[in-house]
């Protein structure tokens, strides 16, 4: 039976996405706290973690809905679902050189999450 295999991998890769979100979205709680309390100076970077964030979470969601989509067989070619995941992806991809020159000072302030 293809589709109830089909359907199998799909919800262990949903509960994976699930699960992934979830830990993103503790890290990002644990340093939005941290800005709250003063701890961490937002004069100028968080506001790039939460574009990225905000991104991701934006990303998984079409992501999941497009695949909510095709699982019961609807047409999604030129659905704006997909407009939105290129447009979330070309945000991720555009932030990704930005990211590498971050990526010690992010880090840091992970590690000390």
């Amino acid at each position: 039976m293809v589709s109830g295999e089909v359907a199998t991998a799909v919800d262990k890769r949903l509960k994976t996405i699930s699960s992934q979100a979830n830990q993103i979205r503790d890290i990002v709680e644990k340093l939005r706290e941290r800005v709250e309390d003063g701890e961490l100076a937002t004069g100028s970077g968080i506001s790039f973690l939460e574009v990225k964030h905000h991104t991701m979470l934006s990303y998984i969601t079409h992501l999941a809905y497009v695949t909510l989509l095709k699982l019961h067989g609807k047409q999604i070619e030129d659905h704006p679902a997909i407009m939105n995941l290129v447009e979330d992806r070309t945000v991720l991809e555009r932030m990704r050189p930005l990211e590498q020159r971050l990526k010690y000072q992010i880090d840091k302030m992970l590690r000390n999450t």
